[in-house]
Parts: structure tokens; C-alpha cells; sequence
């Protein structure tokens, strides 16, 4: 008995253009549909091809001439013979070799891989969901799906197939000017209204609808933005500039800032993360605090992947951050190391809005100007009085319509460089805080002062006692100490690159009045200059000294 070849019955078939699911609702279900329908076809098509081959046709013709007979006739045997043969089919008709089920899914799934930064790294295999228009990886439901087709295949040959799907699948690179949203794709340049498309590869989402008909809900006398004005105190910059936050987070435009919500307890800024959170969809959302992010940490840009803002929650105040090149590589899309558990490490370009929420303002060890142009401070200026209304937070801010609300705020005003003045006064303040030698400078070097010269000495001697009396910890070295002061200095005063002498016969320099000038947390009793108390020798001091002088 001669086996039919199913692949050259349908070689010659027409194929569909387009066969890809719809939908991946039900996706294990309509996986399995399709598998069954090609094996069904596969048997169909052997079963009724068996019949007419012309041996066959002639041992029928045969039988019919023969007188009919009881018991299994030669016609049963021949219609046993093409049962066997479309049962072979039947099982052959999607090989358990990797390259045939990579095949199979490849004509009902878009797969593509993601580009990578560095052309030796190994590109994302990722999957389209038409029903959300984005790609996304997920390796553990394709895995699912190829034991859908052949409920034996091993982890091994699971992996073969990914390796298969991912060698025949082309690389593209994530278009970063869509994102999906809950009725379409966002084009961010236009800020129009796409419908879904695979040949545009988005990786994020938004699950909300864009609506240009809503208008602003009232929820018992209560409008949304109503309550973000007063929860910024009444101030139209800061209100302006958190829907610029929201645009930044929709859009996926980090604008090169890092957002830092700050306020107390009550104050509003964790209503506003919320709405964030929600309008994301906490699947999208990396949560990781600003200090989780400063190189300690080996693991913790593996967070990231795949997600679509930073959002860091009550983050300590004071807290020091000693590298801020991770925490600024993800703003201004500079190369990340990458590191998870068990596998080799790799660079990616990261371009993720950074949101964080305080009391306070950590401390950097970073140069003063890239904070200044990176950090925004956005101060929530409310704090309420007696019991606050949970049902804002619980309720009213989650509300679809008023999550929608937001959402065609933010697509539909314009991008603007807002530098809201309290913004930047908070900022400004919160760098005096956390710099205490600045604030030193800034406390000490006044108009005051009857010195017109300041022994290094001496500064040095103040900020002992000032540390102590405002209990500050601070380890800083005199030389670092001193390089800092003279970085803040007022303009009234500089740096000597030269020492000044002091003459024979006398403890202090020319202009230095340390009876005067002793602040009143400090020890009056500033120690002569000189180490030996020799007054008949002349030394050498450096310092500082007001210009006019």
C-alpha cells in the first residue's frame, strides 16, 4: 500500500493572504481549532485521493462485477486501506518537528523582534495582540500554544520552536511615536487618532479610550480640575505643568525631566500619582523608588522592562543617591545596563517617564547643574483640614469618565516648557536642604560680617559648631569642604589664590575680627593662628576676602 504525501496534495492549493487571528481572546481554543482543521483537512484530503488513483478505481470496478457476499467484502478492505492512510495524514499533517510548528503559528501569529541597541544582543520575540494594537512578549503563552498542538512536546523542543519562530521572524524597531490606547493608536506627533495597525510596533499601552466629546464630569458638586488647582494651591504654572506630566506619561515623552511630586501627608500628591497609576494600568508601571535605581542594586533596572512609567512612592526623605546615571540614562534615553537573575547582561535604551512622590528632596551626589535642568518639583501646597474626603481618592479620581477626562487633557493641550516660578523656588530650596554647606554659605557669608578677610581656619571652625548645633551629619573633608565653598560663594566674596601674611607680633591677619564674626552657636574663643606661638615669625594664611576690599 502506497502512503500518500499530504504536502503535495495541498501544495498546490491556493493560500489565503490572510489567515492571522483577529482576536487572542480564547487564542488556546482557536489555536487548537485551526490544528484540528489542518489534520482534518489533511485526512479529508488523503481519504477521498486514495479513491482515485486508477489501481484503486480498477479493484473497485472489480468488486462491482463480483456478486455481493456476506462478511467483509474487498470493498471494505479498500475503504479500511484509505482509513489508514488519511489517519497517517492525519498525524503527519503538523509535524512534531520544531520548524512545523514554528511554521503553524507563524500563519496565524505576527511575530516580530524588537531591536536592540547593540547589534550582539539577542532581539525580544514578541507577538501582535490585535485586540489592544500593541506587540508584546510573553514566551510563556506561546509555549501554551505549542502544547495546544502536540500535547507531548518537551521544555526542549518548547525552546526550539521560539528559537525556530524567532529566526524566521524579521526585527523592527518600536515606533516611539504611537502609543496604543483603548480605541486606537495615538499618533504623538499629530496627537490624532489611528486606527490599529501591526505594521506600526507599539509596546505601550494605555487601556482607556481617547474621547474628544467628554467633557468634564461633576461628581456631587466636584470637578477634577477643580480639585488638582486646589490641591497646588490655587497656582495656574503648576496646573498647567501636571497635565504637561500627564502628556509626558501618556505620550511616553520624558521631555529629559524627572517629575518630583512633594508635599505632606494629605497634601494631594499621592491622589495625583494615582491618577497616573490608573490612567497607566499598574501592569505598565515600574515601581521603584529613585534610590533603588542608584547602582546598588544589581537587579533592579530588570524592573523596567517592558513597562511604561517609573513611579517611585513616598520616597525617604533625605535619602542619598550616590550614582544618578541610571536614574538620568532613563529620562534622557542614554544606553542602561540591563541585569537579571541568571542571565548575561546587555544594554538597552530606556525612555521612560520617571514620577516621584516626597516630603523631602533626596541627597546627590551629582553635579548641582544637571539636577537643576533634570529635576522638576511639582509642590502640592493643600494639606486638609480635619477628616479628608476618602471618596476623592477611593472613588471619584478612579472613575472612568473622569480618568477619560484627564486623558483628553493631556492629548489635547500643547507641549510647553513650563518653568512654573514655585517650581522652581521648591527646587532651588530643596538643594539649600539637602546641601548643608550651602546653606552654611548662605547663613554665614552676609552682609553682617566685619571681616573683610575669613581664614580658611576659621570657616572651618564655624561649621564644626554649626554642624553640631543644627545636627547635621556630615563627613566632609576640609579640602572638599572648602572646594564647595568657594563653588557657592556670594558674589560679594572670593577665593584668595594667594596667602596673606600675617606680621610679626600678631595673631590674626589684616580685616579678620573673630570677636565679631564668632556666630552665636559657636565657641568665642577662636585659637591664635599661630601653631607655636612664635609671634616673631611672619606666616602665611590662605582664606577669603570680600572684593571691595
Amino acid at each position: 500500500m502506497t502512503e500518500l504525501d499530504w504536502e503535495s496534495i495541498t501544495k498546490s492549493e491556493p493560500k489565503q493572504d490572510d489567515i492571522y487571528l483577529t482576536t487572542l481572546k480564547g487564542i488556546k481554543g482557536q489555536i487548537g481549532y485551526f490544528a484540528d482543521k489542518v489534520r482534518q483537512e489533511a485526512y479529508e484530503a488523503t481519504y477521498q485521493a486514495y479513491f482515485k488513483k486508477p489501481s484503486i478505481k480498477k479493484r473497485l470496478a472489480e468488486v462491482d462485477e463480483k456478486p455481493e457476499r456476506e462478511g467483509i467484502t474487498d470493498r471494505d478492505v479498500i475503504e479500511e486501506e484509505a482509513k489508514e492512510l488519511a489517519k497517517k495524514a492525519y498525524a503527519k499533517a503538523i509535524s512534531k518537528q520544531p520548524a512545523s510548528m514554528a511554521k503553524f503559528l507563524m500563519e496565524y501569529i505576527r511575530f516580530v523582534r524588537i531591536k536592540p541597541v547593540n547589534d550582539n544582543q539577542e532581539p525580544p520575540l514578541c507577538l501582535y495582540d490585535p485586540d489592544k494594537g500593541i506587540y508584546l512578549e510573553n514566551n510563556v503563552l506561546i509555549k501554551d500554544l505549542i502544547t495546544v498542538i502536540n500535547d507531548d512536546t518537551t521544555e526542549r523542543k518548547a525552546k526550539d520552536v521560539l528559537y525556530m519562530i524567532a529566526r524566521n521572524s524579521t526585527i523592527r524597531e518600536i515606533n516611539n511615536n504611537y502609543v496604543a490606547l483603548g480605541n486606537g493608536l495615538l499618533n504623538c506627533r499629530t496627537m490624532k487618532l489611528e486606527p490599529y495597525s501591526p505594521n506600526i510596533i507599539v509596546t505601550r499601552r494605555i487601556d482607556y479610550p481617547y474621547n474628544p466629546e467628554r467633557q468634564e464630569p461633576t461628581i456631587d458638586g466636584w470637578k477634577p480640575t477643580e480639585w488638582l488647582k486646589s490641591v497646588l494651591g490655587g497656582d495656574n504654572e503648576l496646573f498647567d505643568l501636571s497635565i504637561q506630566i500627564l502628556k509626558s506619561v501618556v505620550t511616553g515623552k520624558t521631555l529629559e525631566r524627572l517629575f518630583w511630586l512633594q508635599g505632606e501627608g494629605g497634601s494631594g500628591k499621592g491622589s495625583f500619582q494615582q491618577i497616573i497609576a490608573d490612567m497607566v494600568g499598574e501592569s505598565n508601571i515600574a515601581s521603584l523608588k529613585v534610590d533603588e535605581l542608584d547602582g546598588m542594586n544589581r537587579f533592579g533596572t530588570s524592573a523596567l522592562i517592558g513597562k511604561s512609567v517609573v513611579i517611585g512612592d513616598d520616597v525617604q526623605k533625605d535619602v542619598r543617591i550616590k550614582n544618578t546615571s541610571a536614574i538620568f540614562s532613563l529620562v534622557t534615553g542614554d544606553p542602561l545596563k540591563i541585569e537579571e537573575k541568571g542571565k548575561t547582561p546587555y544594554t538597552l535604551r530606556l525612555r521612560l517617564p520617571v514620577v516621584q512622590s516626597s516630603n523631602g528632596f533626596p541627597k546627590m551626589e551629582a553635579d548641582k547643574q544637571a539636577i537643576t535642568r533634570r529635576f522638576v518639583v511639582v509642590p502640592f501646597k493643600r494639606a486638609y483640614q480635619g477628616e479628608p474626603n476618602m471618596a476623592i481618592r477611593n472613588d471619584y479620581l478612579r472613575r472612568p469618565e473622569v480618568l477619560e477626562y484627564f486623558l483628553k487633557l493631556a492629548i489635547e493641550t500643547p507641549w510647553q516648557d513650563i518653568k512654573a516660578k514655585a517650581s522652581q523656588e521648591a527646587l532651588a530650596e530643596n538643594l539649600r536642604e539637602s546641601e548643608p554647606i550651602v546653606r552654611f554659605v548662605e547663613s554665614f557669608f552676609t552682609d553682617e560680617l566685619e571681616s573683610t578677610f575669613l581664614p580658611n581656619e576659621f570657616v572651618w571652625y564655624v561649621w564644626g559648631f554649626y554642624t553640631d548645633y543644627y545636627k547635621i551629619k556630615d563627613h566632609t573633608p576640609s579640602d572638599a569642604f572648602h572646594k564647595e565653598i568657594k563653588a557657592n560663594l556670594p558674589k560679594e566674596w572670593g577665593s584668595l589664590p594667594y596667602p596673606v601674611t600675617i606680621g610679626v607680633n600678631r595673631n590674626y591677619p589684616k580685616g579678620f575680627y573673630p570677636e565679631s564674626d564668632t556666630p552665636f552657636y559657636a565657641n568665642k574663643s577662636f585659637p591664635s593662628l599661630r601653631k607655636d606661638n612664635d609671634k616673631r615669625k611672619v606666616i602665611n594664611v590662605r582664606g577669603y576676602k570680600l572684593k571691595r576690599h
